[in-house]
């Protein structure tokens, strides 16, 4: 069986998946979004401000 998880596992990942990126959060286990949630939110706030295309209708800088 393979483990999915170890120290590799962010680099494989952000290696492999388009657009992928580690972040890390300090203090947090597998349950960041109950542990840290202003810190989890604002993690995936940021990266979805910077994946997803402003001509969607997305972020406040979107045109109308």
């Amino acid at each position: 069986m393979t483990n999915l998880s170890n120290a590799n596992t962010p680099n494989i990942w952000t290696q492999t998946i388009p657009d992928a990126e580690f972040i890390l959060l300090n203090d947090v286990s597998h349950f960041a979004p109950l542990q840290r949630p202003e810190q989890f939110n604002a993690a995936i706030l940021e990266f979805v401000a910077k994946v997803l295309p402003k001509e969607a209708g997305n972020g406040p800088s979107a045109t109308t």
